[in-house]
């Protein structure tokens, strides 16, 4: 039975199977600081329209705050920033056109300060105002971030270890600020904090493209089963930049756990972060002779996509596997006789435990497969993917009952690679001129262009 049977039989047996099941979700989301809503544009043209959300570029001394029209019945809008318990109009326009925009600079701004905005808009029934949003300056250093780690040392005292799951978190998760939303599960294919480990961990760098886009190091596990933390050190385009020891707690380590008064979460606030000498002679010039001398391993590419992929897996029906190879594999992509060659290839051994309408299916083991393809456009390393396939091991009637896994495979974990690589790609700047390729050693090279 071809892939395009299974879909179509799959698909009647649901429709059978659900047939007159009513199914309503309540979504309800939060943040940190506000919550926004918008409602959607009036009809009866009789109330105010819809407001825009304000967005921002920001530098080290000015943020640029635009608004998109969202209507086609106001006569203008308002941009407003927050002065202590008061909001001041900075500008103020006349009606937009359909799909227009309209930005406003302000300059002088120290750096690494907060500023909050919103956007109003009005016709002759009345005034709408959004939500808030709140954006820092950067620190003014441009120093761009390709690789964000934290290396996490258990302590070796007894029950030190945990098989629960951690997470860290670099910015606030609010999307009313700016930035916001880097949050990265750690989960590789080994047993993660075992008693003594010291162990590496890639980071996601969604909202994070700047150093002093991180803002804070947050810790937090999931259970009950405690974990003790000995050392946290935060790696920054292979420079360390923070480190924090807790052997002078009374356990020589910092427990989080629900016992003794203790907390599942740990943060690190922004001055602790900027005050450590390391953070202070963090060196942008040397982080680039690192990269363009050393390249990029097949090492470290597998553990990036082992961050990414295992970030992503969390509360799906996946698990990393060894059910035909390593986990996370890299090889060369191009003949040994290609010496210009672009491209690497990716294996990934997973498992999944898949379920049909709430009934466990058998264990399956997944095999993935895609190509990276490197190339240095305009000083800039540009990675993208290509041939994506999934493969599972079970026989036609699990894969059609389990073709939402599959649906899993081919979107949840397509898409994580594909956004993981992108946001690392915009943040390399490379060499002004330069060609990228991969050596027969499966090592990304950087090369400058004479």
């Amino acid at each position: 039975m071809n892939k395009e049977s299974k879909i179509t039989l799959w698909r009647s047996l649901k429709a059978i199977m659900l047939s007159g099941i009513a199914l309503l979700t309540l979504s309800y989301a939060t943040t940190g600081f506000a919550i926004i809503y918008n409602d959607p544009e009036p009809t009866s043209g009789t109330t105010p329209p819809t407001p825009p959300i304000p967005t921002f570029v920001r530098t080290g001394s000015s943020i640029k705050i635009t608004i998109k029209n969202t209507s086609s019945v106001e006569d203008g809008y308002r941009i407003q920033r927050r002065s202590g318990s008061n909001w001041i109009t900075i500008a103020s326009i006349g009606a937009l056109g359909t799909g227009a925009s309209y930005n406003k600079t302000e300059y002088g701004i120290p750096s690494e300060t907060l500023r909050c905005y919103r956007a109003q808009v009005y016709n002759e029934y009345g005034t709408r105002t959004s939500a808030p949003r709140c954006a820092y300056t950067t620190d003014g250093r441009d120093n761009k971030v390709w690789r964000v780690q934290v290396e996490l040392t258990t302590s070796h005292i007894s029950n030190a270890n945990t098989d629960d799951a951690i997470w860290v978190r670099l910015n606030t998760s609010s999307p009313s600020y700016e930035p916001s939303g880097n949050f990265t599960w750690m989960d590789y294919s080994t047993n993660d904090f075992e008693r003594s480990d010291v162990k590496k961990y890639d980071l996601n760098l969604s909202g994070v493209s700047d150093m002093s886009d991180i803002n804070r190091i947050y810790f937090g596990k999931s259970g009950s089963n405690g974990w003790c933390m000995k050392n946290v050190k935060l790696i920054v385009n292979e420079i360390d930049v923070f480190e924090k020891s807790f052997a002078n707690e009374a356990s020589g380590c910092h427990w989080m756990d629900n016992d003794n008064g203790n907390s599942n979460y740990y943060f690190i606030g922004k001055s602790e972060i900027r005050n450590h000498p390391k953070w202070i002679s963090y060196n942008q010039n040397g982080a680039l002779l690192l990269l363009t001398t050393l390249g990029i391993p097949d090492e470290e590419l597998e553990e990036r996509i082992e961050g990414i992929v295992g970030d992503m897996m969390h509360d799906e029906p996946l698990y990393w596997g060894y059910i035909y190879d390593e986990a996370v594999s890299v090889t060369r992509g191009c003949p040994n006789t290609v010496t210009e060659c672009g491209k690497v290839h990716v294996d990934l051994d997973m498992g999944a435990s898949p379920s049909f309408l709430g009934i466990p299916l058998p264990n399956v083991g997944v095999d993935v497969d895609f190509d990276l393809n490197f190339q240095c456009n305009g000083g800039t390393l540009n990675i993208s993917t290509s041939n994506f396939t999934s493969n599972a091991n079970y026989n036609w009637l699990l894969d059609i009952l389990s073709l939402g896994l599959l649906g899993l495979v081919d979107s949840g974990v397509e898409d994580a690679v594909k956004n993981g690589w992108k946001a690392i790609s915009q943040s390399v700047p490379g060499l002004p001129d330069c060609k990228a390729y991969v050596d027969l050693n499966n090592t990304v090279r950087l090369e400058q262009v004479e």
